[in-house]
């Protein structure tokens, strides 16, 4: 009797539907991990935010947050001594955050605004990524930093 050498039709479609599956999968796993990136980038703006509010408070100091498309700087108003001139463009102003960004980054603050020396923000307003995620953007009041989901035209609170 002889032996069959090569694979039937029903090992085939097997075989093709397994790796069908496993694509599917891949692609849906691409779109989480670019919601999760957008949402980490989002929280981490945020955090450094509260930090630079947190040391405005404390240290009776004015940090100054400005933005551009793709990154963000915090500078420390430290020019001149002790406890600055509320400008953040002095040559002896310290930058303690500058980060570049994979995505593109819009706010309505005119890419600027402070925290002064009592913690609060000189502007209210929102910065936020216009990609879908579960957390996107930032509402920023006068005495409060609130992370939402951005839905076209305002910051819903999460």
């Amino acid at each position: 009797m002889k032996t069959a050498k090569g694979i039937t039709l029903v090992e085939l479609i097997v075989v093709v539907a397994i790796i069908t599956t496993l694509l599917a999968i891949a692609f849906s796993f691409q779109g989480w991990i670019r919601r999760y990136n957008i949402e980490r980038t989002v929280r981490e703006i945020h955090a450094d935010l509260l930090m630079a509010r947190q040391k405005a408070l404390s240290e009776n100091r004015v940090y100054c947050v400005s933005f551009t498309q793709n990154s963000y700087t915090i500078k420390g108003d430290f020019d001149p001594p002790p406890d600055g001139d509320s400008d953040c463009n002095d040559a002896n102003d310290r930058t303690i955050v500058q980060k570049s960004l994979s995505y593109n980054l819009d706010n309505n603050l005119s890419n600027t605004f402070n925290f002064q020396k009592d913690g609060l923000s000189n502007k209210e307003g929102k910065i936020w990524i216009n990609e879908k995620a579960y957390m996107n953007c930032i509402d920023i009041y006068y005495t409060r930093l609130n992370l939402g989901v951005w839905n076209g035209s305002e910051c819903i609170a999460k």
